[in-house]
């Protein structure tokens, strides 16, 4: 049988951009963030999104991903399998965060502040 999900455990920060280089999809199912970098990372590398519609995930990545709820098994299982099955989807909502990622950056967050 074909194995379709690696889980990694804890990875060194500086090993992140090749394990997302080398992911066909990204899965952000947190139920509860601030600021969630690792979304805007995952953004940044160009990666189709599956994420928890919890905010503040639907304010930073926009319509640039499928959103589930991160509570329903059911509902995380159809956004992955909507993205895994195509590809078209999966090339436009990478485009679309990759550009939106953009607009995020410590330069900009400490200016505002």
């Amino acid at each position: 049988m074909e194995r379709l999900v690696d889980v990694l455990g804890a990875v060194p920060h500086r090993e992140i951009p090749a394990h997302l280089a080398q992911a066909d999809l990204f899965i952000f199912a947190s139920s509860c963030e601030n600021m969630p970098n690792t979304l805007v990372e995952a953004m940044a590398a160009g990666m189709p999104i599956a994420s928890s519609r919890r905010g503040p995930m639907p304010e930073i990545l926009q319509d640039a991903g499928l959103y589930f709820d991160p509570e329903d098994p059911s509902s995380i299982a159809e956004a992955v399998a909507r993205l895994a099955a195509d590809a078209n989807l999966r090339a436009e909502l990478a485009h679309k965060a990759h550009a939106l990622a953009g607009k995020y950056s410590w330069q900009r967050c400490a200016r505002e502040t």
